[in-house]
């Protein structure tokens, strides 16, 4: 009988060990996948702001091309301002959605 008694005790302290061991597995797991996810949000955070800093920029790059172009070349300096105006709402645009995301 004592023999019996020493192996249930054996077999719950071994099923209780592996209890804890698949515990503490599962939560380092779960912690590694909530920094990743954490890492992945300030990833898409700042191409957000890339987007909108590359929007503003190409708007400038625009700007400064219809500045540029002479009274000899109206259909030119036009279609500047209208690329011009396209980046610049784009980048307005990308702002105000991404910002609907990070509320």
């Amino acid at each position: 009988m004592r023999r019996n008694v020493s192996e249930a005790n054996s077999r719950n302290i071994q099923t209780g060990t592996y209890r804890r061991i698949v515990y503490r597995v599962n939560w380092l797991r779960a912690r590694a996948r909530a920094k990743r996810w954490n890492e992945e949000k300030e990833i898409v955070v700042k191409e957000m702001e890339w987007v909108i800093e590359t929007f503003r920029y190409m708007g400038k790059v625009w700007e400064t091309r219809a500045k540029s172009m002479g009274n000899e070349k109206l259909g030119h300096r036009a279609y500047a301002a209208r690329e011009t105006d396209r980046w610049h709402r784009w980048a307005e645009t990308a702002k105000t959605e991404f910002a609907k995301v990070l509320e």
